[in-house]
């Protein structure tokens, strides 16, 4: 592999610019959201030209039959397996080979397995998300409202034995009902208190001086 390629910067190039594609279209017979394959065409193109990137399918194996509707009538059935490359500017490039299944009652079945193929290739290679990502201060816990698990809690236990402090001094100290109620911050304030206190020696339980 020659160290010019281009292919993998040019694809982290799109990642980068994708963005989202939310799921707006229903499907009114299964009732569910979906993206079709216009929303990623809409999407990626700015994204192919900026970042010089260019996607040529070729089908390698197509499977056709006949099946029968619920109505009486006729659905042709198409199976493709594809292959995509993608090709970046000099040349260099990637495969992806994905399966598109579709049924048309026309003439459609077989566009309608490109189309799906395609998308679901690009979705693939682009990690191409549905959702927009909630900001991580609104979803993740921030230290004051996290609770010590058993862990920290077995840690300080031991370092309240080992410096003969009770452990209702803490709860007092931190407005505890229970010392699993104990938040990390008033945690990492105990241990700190607790490192400068002197070790238990004739007397087992001293008050907590920090």
């Amino acid at each position: 592999m020659q160290e010019t390629e281009k292919i993998y910067s040019a694809i982290h190039g799109v990642i980068s610019d994708i963005g989202v594609i939310t799921k707006e279209k229903k499907n009114t017979q299964g009732d569910y959201m979906y993206r079709g394959v216009d929303d990623v065409m809409n999407a990626l193109q700015p994204a192919l030209i900026k970042n010089k990137l260019f996607i040529v399918p070729t089908v390698t194996n197509e499977q056709r039959e006949e099946r029968a509707s619920k109505n009486g009538g006729t659905l042709l059935y198409t199976r493709l397996t594809v292959e995509f490359r993608f090709f970046a500017e000099d040349g260099s490039n990637i495969v992806a080979t994905v399966i598109g299944e579709a049924m048309d009652s026309g003439d459609k079945a077989t566009n309608k397995a490109l189309s799906v193929a395609y998308k679901y290739a690009c979705f693939q290679v682009f990690c191409i998300p549905t959702d927009e990502a909630d900001d991580a201060d609104r979803e993740e816990p921030q230290p004051e409202t996290l609770y010590v698990d058993s862990t920290k809690i077995t840690v300080l236990r031991d370092k309240l034995k080992q410096k003969g402090v009770k452990e209702e001094a803490i709860l007092e100290r931190y407005h505890c009902e229970t010392i699993e109620k104990l938040t990390v911050v008033d945690f990492m304030k105990a241990m700190s208190g607790l490192e400068k206190t002197p070790d238990a020696k004739a007397e087992p339980d001293v008050d907590f001086g920090i």
